[in-house]
């Protein structure tokens, strides 16, 4: 018979719209290590999405967070005449690349 699984809540994020972000472990019962990390997504019925991975993905995730904070930092406006330029700019590869760029460019000179 296998035990019932435990879930953790690490972290809980809300927004203005009632949709919640969790940061979970699941417990698969006592004496057993393998521990799932879940991003779940809730929506304002408490209707949920998982998304499940391992160490190595949240740490990708975590990377892939922490470049976008900087790069959000940048100055952009959309507007009619921007989309185009945008849609060129706003990929997974600018958006990491220049992130190193910022960070560079914000060490202290020696």
């Amino acid at each position: 018979m296998e035990s019932e699984i435990e879930e953790i809540i690490i972290k809980e994020y809300s927004n203005k719209g009632g949709f919640r972000l969790q940061i979970v472990a699941q417990i698969r019962g006592a004496g057993i290590t393998n521990i799932r990390y879940i991003i779940r997504i809730l929506k304002p019925d408490n209707q949920s999405i998982d998304y499940m991975t391992d160490l190595n993905g949240f740490m990708s995730l975590g990377q892939i967070l922490l470049a976008f904070h900087e790069f959000a930092k940048l100055p952009l406006y959309a507007n009619a005449k921007s989309v185009e330029k945008l849609r060129e700019l706003l990929t997974l590869e600018n958006i990491i690349s220049m992130a190193e760029i910022l960070k560079m460019a914000k060490l202290p000179k020696s």
